[in-house]
């Protein structure tokens, strides 16, 4: 609800939703009724929902995959797609804004179905936003008085909703946190979940216009959620594919596994490659990736796999080296633009992550700054007394602290 609170074991009476019939066209349908039972009802809303099966056909008890979207329920258990009246609980649906502030612009880009709050608009402590054009894309204001509800997984089995008080819990360490509506330009459509919001003026019934432009509490779905910082990127090593595997229960070509690392271990992601061109790897260097659920496909998440530039936070292609081979605090990285800068590495997660490279030495595996300061070390390169190899790396890092290193080669 709009206080974060997670409403279960509530007996639903009736479903009113949008149903297309087949004599009627497209109506407003209330179930039980004329159209069909209640469990009719349920199985035809456009939601996240357990097919509740039919003896007519073979299948039942299974996960149907739908939107994260707002519906309304009284205290009867009446549920409702429609506000029924009373649109101040109902909340202002964001869909994107026209970036020009009503100018028509060409093309649409990707930027107009997103707010996004960086770490210096926490400092000013507000962020001025704007809603849809349907909506009369009013300005409104983020500020750190605005709750944001984040809410994941589907059912009593794995709900869960995570609270941000205020612009500055939002982003919190990173340097920004976005909120999109995932617009897909290729098959121009939005393929994320609903946005929600209600200002001062629509929760409260106030009439002042500073709280008729503030928002009061935004719910979205973490699907919407994008936060910029270290801990948050995911890596792709070097040549990197789609494993091969395939989701059981689908036949979307699109739905593809991959192997990817975060925090500095191994794990293994369904992306959906329409959406993202998928989780692949530069042949030299690796990628890294931001990874958004989009999606359930029975009970499995489906993300979309973003890719990351160079940008604050990361960089792939770079060069690592110690500033002495016994210190174990500090080390010098040269980047793929050829700065070089001294960073802290005392809590560095080491990872093996060679993909498809071919390192000239394997004997021993480089899961600490010790073992990755002797790589680097080992003097003998090519037969040539004092050579030193060449260790490359991408590495995830926050102000002058690394937190995570990938080994990518060594030559």
């Amino acid at each position: 609800d709009w206080d974060g609170n997670i409403v279960k074991d509530k007996q639903i009476s009736s479903i009113t939703l949008p149903y297309n019939d087949p004599v009627d066209g497209l109506v407003k349908a209330t179930f039980p009724g004329k159209y069909g039972t209640l469990s009719f009802g349920y199985n035809n809303l456009p939601i996240t929902n357990k097919n509740q099966g039919s003896p007519s056909i073979n299948m039942g008890n299974e996960i149907w995959e739908g939107a994260n979207t707002r519906f309304m329920m009284n205290p009867a258990g009446n549920m409702s797609f429609y506000n029924e009246g009373n649109s101040s609980k109902y909340g202002t649906r964001f869909i994107g804004f026209n970036s020009t502030q009503g100018i028509s612009t060409s093309p649409v880009t990707v930027d107009s179905f997103s707010w996004e709050i960086t770490s210096n608009d926490v400092v000013n402590g507000f962020k001025r936003v704007y809603g849809s054009v349907g909506n009369g894309q009013n300005a409104y204001l983020l500020t750190n008085a605005t709750k944001f509800i984040v809410v994941s997984g589907s059912g009593t089995a794995d709900l869960a909703v995570k609270t941000y008080n205020g612009i500055g819990e939002l982003v919190g360490n990173g340097s920004s946190a976005a909120i999109s509506v995932n617009w897909d330009a290729t098959n121009s459509k939005l393929t994320g979940d609903n946005v929600y919001f209600l200002t001062s003026a629509d929760r409260y019934g106030n009439v002042n216009t500073s709280d008729n432009a503030t928002i009061d509490t935004v719910i979205l779905s973490d699907s919407n959620l994008n936060n910029y910082a270290a801990n948050s990127l995911f890596f792709a090593a070097p040549g990197a594919q789609a494993t091969g595997v395939k989701l059981a229960g689908t036949n979307d070509a699109n739905i593809n596994q991959y192997k990817l690392y975060s925090n500095g271990q191994v794990g293994y992601y369904w992306v959906d490659d329409s959406i993202s061109g998928g989780a692949t790897g530069d042949v030299n260097t690796g990628d890294f990736y931001q990874m958004t659920p989009v999606k359930t496909i029975n009970g499995q998440t489906i993300y979309r796999a973003a890719k990351v530039t160079d940008v604050q936070n990361n960089n792939v292609g770079a060069t690592y080296n110690y500033i002495v081979v016994n210190d174990m605090s500090t080390a010098e990285i040269t980047f793929s633009d050829l700065t070089k800068q001294v960073f802290k590495v005392t809590g560095a997660n080491v990872t093996e992550a060679f993909g498809t490279n071919t390192p000239v030495i394997t004997t021993n595996t480089i899961d600490s700054v010790l073992k990755l300061n002797h790589a680097v070390s080992m003097g003998q390169g090519n037969g040539n007394s004092g050579d030193l190899y060449k260790v490359s790396v991408a590495i995830v890092y926050s102000g002058i602290n690394v937190v995570d290193i990938y080994v990518t080669n060594i030559a």
